[in-house]
């Protein structure tokens, strides 16, 4: 989302080095949990890294928001969170992510947040489609 965007961004101009370190630690953590085969666990900690960088960027109406759309879409998460394979996708998103933000890299924690978009809305998107409350896009895979 542009508003996680945003968040990061501020999160990476703001982040002291304990912060820092916190992040890079909990991207371990995300890393064993995929290693492990343990999608419940790196679902939480998926959670957790939001929750931090919004907490470093400092913008409460930006985390304000986000907490009560994500608390809208928490079926779908769920859901997501268990498909064969989802935390493999993105793993790679996430990493890069901590690692921009505890790298005080403001220009880069933007760029994962675009490809994660389409991976994590298609299943919304298609279920929207069948229920017939969305009209089909031509590029629709």
């Amino acid at each position: 989302m542009a508003l996680e965007a945003l968040c990061a961004v501020k999160a990476a101009e703001r982040v002291t080095d304990d912060e820092a370190g916190q992040l890079r630690e909990l991207a371990e953590d995300l890393k064993r949990s995929v290693a492990e085969g343990n999608p419940l666990k790196y679902s939480e900690l998926n959670r957790e890294l939001h929750r931090r960088v919004g907490v470093i960027s400092g913008q409460a109406v930006a985390v304000g928001l986000l907490e009560r759309l994500h608390a809208q879409l928490v079926r779908h998460q769920f859901q997501l969170a268990l498909r064969p394979g989802r935390p493999e996708v993105s793993l790679p998103e996430h990493l890069a992510i901590a690692d921009a933000v505890a790298g005080r890299r403001p220009a880069t924690p933007t760029a994962p947040f675009v490809p994660t978009w389409p991976a994590s809305s298609r299943p919304c998107r298609r279920t929207m489609l069948l229920t017939k409350k969305l009209p089909p896009q031509q590029n629709e895979q």
